[in-house]
């Protein structure tokens, strides 16, 4: 006689999140059992309890110098600042974020000396604070309802070449998935740490990737562990090869800093354009120890999208306190720090 054991999960969704995501079951099971639906282990049987529907439209909002947008609402469109001529950028945050924290709102500040633009920032901390598998179980639907936003601006008569997204960690992938929905391929996208855990594995479906946007640019600083380490953009920069611990963030045991670096190197390099450059190579290791000292050096990620870079991957050094840009030395190795520098890659790497 065979028994089974049923272990049914009740996951608290105070928001009403998470039926509207059809395969949330699965993608829970997959996260923390690595289970399918309807899989067994022996004579031991996992069920999720599921509930209520998703409210997109209070969970996710829309500010674009503190006033509100909503999807296919002319009226708020006329009222607000928002200009059908002008590029528009899309920011959002990542994990227990918001659009007040600094990861949005330095980026804001500095796109807005870069230009007139109208800039919009997201906020879905309403549903970025749950638990991280829900959080991040939920992004396709967020990034659908991003990419809704953008077809109704398409619709009104922005232009698809205008569009640039730019997101943090889970924010990254939504902006892939808001590219995804998109009706028209958005010109760029900037992807900032994007995050690993639930995605490292995923077709390019279901993650962002360089089809979602005409030019998908990556900096990657926490690769292999909150970061996803394979080079997933149509342009890859690895600062400081991309490793575990970034320069100067000392103890850091969750690799919150350096995971955070992505978003603080982007906002810098907005301001400080010609402090930033970057060269490519394939390794961080042949970069240290000079073998890519006659290769190709670009300017960093930056608010336009850049055409006339090669698709590849580049690296860069950085320093270890702000200001981080260490312009076209940066590109170059450090004959005096080379060895202590590629054995502390070498330490953090083993940390993977």
């Amino acid at each position: 006689m065979r028994a089974y054991i049923y272990i049914q999960f009740s996951v608290l969704d105070p928001l009403g999140l998470l039926s509207a995501l059809p395969d949330y079951s699965a993608f829970l099971q997959e996260c923390c059992c690595g289970l399918s639906r309807s899989r067994e282990i022996g004579n031991i049987r996992v069920t999720f309890n599921e509930s209520q529907a998703l409210n997109l439209s209070e969970s996710v909002i829309f500010f674009m110098r503190d006033y509100r947008l909503l999807i296919n609402d002319e009226l708020a469109l006329a009222k607000s600042s928002f200009n059908l001529n002008k590029p528009t950028k899309i920011v959002t945050h990542g994990w227990l974020s918001s659009s007040s924290s600094s990861v949005c709102t330095s980026i804001r500040d500095a796109l807005g000396e870069k230009g007139d633009y109208n800039i919009i920032l997201v906020d879905w901390h309403e549903i970025s604070k749950l638990e991280y598998t829900v959080s991040a179980g939920l992004t396709k639907q967020v990034g659908k309802f991003v990419g809704g936003m953008i077809n109704f601006l398409m619709s009104k008569g922005s232009s698809p070449s205008d569009f640039s997204l730019v997101g943090h960690s889970l924010g990254a992938h939504i902006m892939g998935f808001a590219g995804q929905t998109a009706d028209h391929k958005v010109a760029h996208i900037v992807g900032l740490d994007p995050a690993a855990p639930g995605f490292s594995m995923n077709d390019a479906g279901d993650r962002l990737s360089r089809d979602d946007a005409s030019l998908v640019e990556i900096i990657h600083t926490n690769a292999g562990n909150l970061g996803i380490l394979q080079a997933i953009g149509h342009i890859d920069y690895y600062p400081n090869g991309g490793g575990v611990k970034q320069p100067g963030c000392g103890p850091d045991p969750d690799d919150v800093c350096s995971h955070g670096r992505s978003h603080v190197y982007y906002a810098e390099s907005l301001r400080r354009s010609d402090a930033w450059w970057a060269r490519r190579c394939d390794s961080y290791v042949n970069f240290l120890f000079g073998k890519c000292a006659d290769n190709l050096i670009v300017p960093f990620a930056s608010w336009l999208p850049d055409w006339s870079k090669p698709h590849g991957v580049y690296m860069l050094r950085t320093g270890k306190t702000a200001p981080f840009g260490l312009g076209l030395f940066g590109t170059e190795r450090d004959g005096n720090e080379t060895d202590s520098a590629f054995k502390s890659y070498l330490t953090n790497s083993m940390r993977k």
